[in-house]
């Protein structure tokens, strides 16, 4: 009898696992298709394999790819011509950004690297308070992060345009001691690379 339930609970177990693994695979980009999206090149292959198997972390790339689309070179009407993506491109880019950063946040609410470039898209879209809401939770979830120190900074001097006297917007007490920890932590390691 005891031999019969012990090899019922075996395959119940095996069957549960088995389930569980069609559940993982199924929620994939790299299993599911239907969960593929195309990045602002009109692809979904992302250039590191690693994020298919992770769906938030596949997001924020396909998002990155929207965030970083202007400064790489576009075709031009013609598609002979190469150019800048003009600023009305290069903020529906950034909208698109937004929303799989957003969308990758839903998933995965304490990854530092999608709320900092959150910040970078809505710094691009003018948005400077949904910005500072996204910086401060990068603050928060990694403060001692040596490559976000170096992109928080870059983002610091455009969000609060310091060399712009008439467009500058005051750091609060808060951010001018998230933003001296992050000098800090480059003066004493020095600049990480990206």
């Amino acid at each position: 009898m005891t031999r019969y339930l012990t090899t019922a609970s075996l395959l119940g177990l095996f069957g549960i696992s088995g389930y569980m693994l069609l559940a993982i695979l199924a929620g994939s980009p790299a299993f599911n298709a239907t969960l593929r999206e195309d990045n602002v090149f009109g692809v979904s292959q992302l250039r590191f394999s690693a994020p298919m198997y992770d769906r938030p972390a596949y997001l924020f790339q396909i998002g990155t790819s929207y965030l970083r689309a202007d400064l790489v070179l576009s075709t031009g009407e013609g598609g002979d011509d190469l150019g800048l993506a003009s600023m009305e491109t290069a903020l529906e880019r950034a909208t698109q950004a937004v929303s799989y950063f957003e969308r990758s946040l839903a998933l995965a609410p304490g990854d530092a690297h999608v709320w900092t470039s959150l910040a970078w898209a809505h710094t691009l879209l003018n948005e400077t308070d949904e910005a500072r809401v996204a910086l401060a939770h990068s603050w928060e979830l990694a403060p001692f992060h040596q490559q976000l120190a170096g992109r928080r900074l870059d983002l610091a001097d455009v969000l609060y345009a310091w060399d712009t006297p008439e467009l500058t917007i005051k750091p609060t007490e808060k951010e001018t001691r998230s933003l001296d920890r992050d000098r800090a932590l480059l003066e004493r390691n020095g600049r990480a690379p990206f």
